[in-house]
């Protein structure tokens, strides 16, 4: 649900962090956050992108554009 509407994910592509380490031999991955695109129920036409990050033990909502 956002702005009174339900969207469902059309989408979704994890958003990773390097982290370097002297003790890795290779570089490993941190999530950090989802990109999701999000289709309105109510009108089809209505994609949007949204930007969630990690936070605290839950997730939260970072920005919403157009897609």
């Amino acid at each position: 649900m956002w702005a009174g509407r339900r969207y469902r994910a059309v989408t979704a592509e994890a958003l990773r962090t390097a982290v370097a380490h002297d003790a890795l031999t290779h570089p490993a991955e941190h999530l950090v956050g989802w990109s999701v695109t999000g289709r309105s129920e109510q009108d089809p036409a209505d994609l949007r992108v949204f930007q969630l990050q990690r936070h605290d033990v839950g997730w939260i909502l970072v920005d919403v554009e157009l897609a």
